[in-house]
């Protein structure tokens, strides 16, 4: 009784009203681990490996019962399409920074040259999480995001982002305007990725402190944030399709930025 009792409580979803999320795979709940965000966690019986050898030394570090339950639960999560790789959890959803000021500060008396990433109007989940994702591997210090207009932090963020939400620091602002020209006035680039940009993305030097502005898609970055850019770049296309995909364009952005920055002699963004 004590097994099914254990299932009724693992399928339910505790939802962001409740400040819980459940997330999946191996990635996903690694990372939630190290930040100490888990609150529960299911292992499937079969999973193996070193990944999961890794959740459960951590598990075990942090007193986290790690639960092996029968195959029946995750098979019915593979027959809604979640892919758990044999590893569930529900884990606190990681709160957003409200101190701008105090944390471009940071950054600038740790750093010589702060990156940051300032998604306007980005709402698709996907695309939000996958951009946290290549945020994370290109050592960005931190995405600056709207209050409202944004995707919500939610397991399919959290899935497409391999855990990097709760790596990647992210400041909640009421007012990305405003947060651009605190920035400019501190001594941070506002680089705008348009279609339409005067420069070329691998012309620009990023060796500097930088603020790349990413919009959402088909719309792209506001007029208004355009203008109050100190340069606007663009990406060359050579196919037929007009447009990259945001998460991937933020990609290429980002990995120009490094590759400078590493050839200058690695001064950029870690510290």
């Amino acid at each position: 009784m004590k097994e099914k009792s254990e299932l009724r409580r693992g399928d339910e979803e505790p939802g962001p009203e409740a400040g819980l999320l459940r997330i999946y795979g191996r990635r996903p709940v690694l990372m939630a681990l190290r930040a100490h965000r888990v609150r529960r966690l299911w292992i499937a019986p079969r999973a193996h490996g070193e990944s999961i050898q890794e959740i459960e030394r951590l598990a075990s570090e942090q007193a986290l019962a790690a639960q092996r339950l029968n195959g029946s639960h995750f098979s019915k999560k593979e027959e809604s399409g979640e892919v758990h790789q044999g590893v569930v959890a529900t884990a606190a959803v990681p709160p957003p920074r409200h101190d701008l000021e105090a944390f471009v500060a940071e950054a600038l008396n740790r750093i010589e040259w702060p990156l940051f990433l300032i998604l306007d109007g980005v709402e698709d989940p996907q695309n939000f999480g996958a951009i946290f994702r290549t945020a994370e591997c290109a050592g960005v210090n931190g995405v600056i995001v709207a209050a409202r207009r944004r995707a919500p932090l939610s397991s399919v963020t959290v899935k497409a982002s391999a855990g990097a939400v709760f790596s990647v620091p992210f400041v909640e602002v009421g007012n990305l305007h405003q947060a651009v020209r605190f920035l400019k006035e501190n001594g941070v680039w506002v680089v705008a990725a348009t279609g339409e940009g005067e420069a070329n993305y691998g012309d620009f030097d990023w060796r500097r402190p930088v603020a790349l502005i990413m919009g959402a898609e088909g719309r792209g970055v506001s007029h208004l944030l355009k203008q109050a850019a100190d340069v606007q770049v663009s990406i060359p296309l050579l196919g037929t399709v007009e447009s990259l995909n945001v998460s991937v364009a933020t990609g290429v952005l980002l990995f120009e930025c490094a590759r400078q920055r590493r050839w200058a002699g690695g001064r950029g963004t870690s510290g």
